[in-house]
């Protein structure tokens, strides 16, 4: 289906503002934006009553990068690269570019696959967990368990750190319903992971642990988000 996204660059990271307030995909959204920065291989004019000839009349895919509008139509049936236009109405002739065709389909990639697959977001700090009635959170520099557990050594606690620090999805699936009943909602296993972004105040994300099919899902329920872990 059709949607739209809006991302921005913040400390070497980009974020998803549209639909969805959330890291991005780094190596895909880099990879669109090295592809648009490239020279075009070709270009020609043509009036704008021509543009349907190459369906740049009506695009099928619009994008914005910084403060220029490109419109990418059909593909080239020889060269088999794609025709786009910077979109500029103040001139009765348009210069139509043939560039790279990959860019396309990365763009029309489906939404999920623009959204990091980090648990944690890159460059996070964390600064606490909670989960099923305990809490881990750090104390000039020092992991404290509560309640505490004598079996738990602090090499243990830096493992459980460092496991939700580089976290990845195997998939991520949005728009997620979550098929289980209210008293299953709050009977259910859920981890609540504080963390700090530099130059930014602490924050939060709750998951919801669900056992699918011999998978675990991590659900935000904030966003209809499930993070699939294999």
């Amino acid at each position: 289906g059709s949607w739209q996204a809006k991302t921005h660059k913040k400390n070497n990271i980009w974020f998803i503002e549209q639909p969805y307030q959330l890291p991005a995909n780094n190596l895909r959204v880099d990879t669109i934006t090295a592809l648009a920065e490239k020279r075009s291989y070709s270009q020609f004019q043509v009036k704008k009553s021509e543009l349907g000839r190459y369906q740049l009349d009506k695009p099928p895919l619009v994008v914005t990068l910084n403060e220029q509008k490109f419109a990418l139509g059909t593909t080239d049936p020889v060269k088999k690269q794609r025709y786009a236009i910077n979109i500029d109405n103040s001139s009765s002739d348009t210069t139509i570019h043939l560039i790279n065709g990959v860019i396309y389909y990365q763009l029309r990639a489906a939404l999920n696959t623009f959204i990091s697959p980090f648990l944690v977001p890159p460059q996070a700090k964390i600064s606490r967990i909670d989960w099923l009635g305990k809490t881990l959170k750090t104390d000039k520099g020092i992991w404290q368990l509560t309640p505490e557990e004598a079996q738990v050594s602090a090499d243990s606690i830096a493992q459980f750190i460092h496991f939700w620090q580089l976290a990845q999805a195997s998939r991520i699936e949005t728009d997620a319903s979550v098929n289980i009943s209210n008293s299953e909602l709050v009977q259910s296993k859920g981890i609540v992971i504080h963390y700090n972004l530099p130059g930014n105040k602490e924050e939060k994300i709750h998951y919801l642990i669900i056992q699918d099919n011999k998978q675990l899902k991590l659900l935000r329920t904030d966003m209809q988000i499930a993070y699939w872990l294999s």
